[in-house]
């Protein structure tokens, strides 16, 4: 599967994704992991049924209308053997920051592991303001392998976008991320 996070920035609407092997045949459809009629300005779309290692095109729809076109290339296969799961809470003033974009990447901050950053990752905030992310998902910014981290002494890098287009950057010690430290837009 690949995620497509999405930030329209001039309106919100619905989104739907069509795609397929050629451009003349994108007969796979995906939408809003929060439904098809979802209208946001932030879109967080799962394609599934993906060959590893194969170009597709791509049309994105906002609202029934081209918003983007494009293709992609997926990523060779690789499975993790453990799992280092990264998870916080948003705060919008007091109350939790729910539908809200997090991107987020690793990079090396002890000589240790993979001597880069990572590929991006992203994923949405809950309804009660929480993001989780597996850490060891996280491809080399090349995308072929694993990225090789340390659970202390790396960095985790966080930027969460919200529907009104506040954006807030932070970040903190891989060790310091089961929970991270809680974080307020206002």
């Amino acid at each position: 599967a690949v995620t497509l996070a999405c930030i329209d920035e001039t309106t919100g609407g619905t989104c739907q994704v069509n795609y397929g092997l050629s451009q003349g045949s994108l007969t796979l459809s995906a939408y809003d992991v929060r439904g098809s009629k979802t209208v946001s300005q932030i879109h967080y779309v799962t394609l599934n049924s993906l060959t590893p290692v194969t170009t597709y095109y791509y049309q994105l729809l906002s609202n029934n209308k081209l918003y983007h076109e494009g293709t992609f290339t997926t990523l060779a296969a690789v499975i993790p053997s453990n799992s280092y799961l990264a998870y916080g809470k948003v705060f919008n003033g007091r109350k939790p920051a729910a539908g809200c974009m997090v991107s987020l990447w690793l990079e090396d901050g002890d000589g240790n592991g993979t001597n880069d950053k990572s590929y991006l990752a992203s994923c949405l905030t809950d309804e009660n303001g929480y993001w989780f992310y597996d850490l060891v998902n996280l491809r080399t910014h090349d995308g072929k392998k694993l990225f090789d981290f340390s659970k202390q002494g790396d960095f985790l890098y966080l930027d969460v976008y919200t529907e009104e287009g506040t954006k807030l950057k932070t970040r903190m010690n891989t060790g310091d991320c089961m929970p991270a430290r809680e974080l307020y837009l206002k």
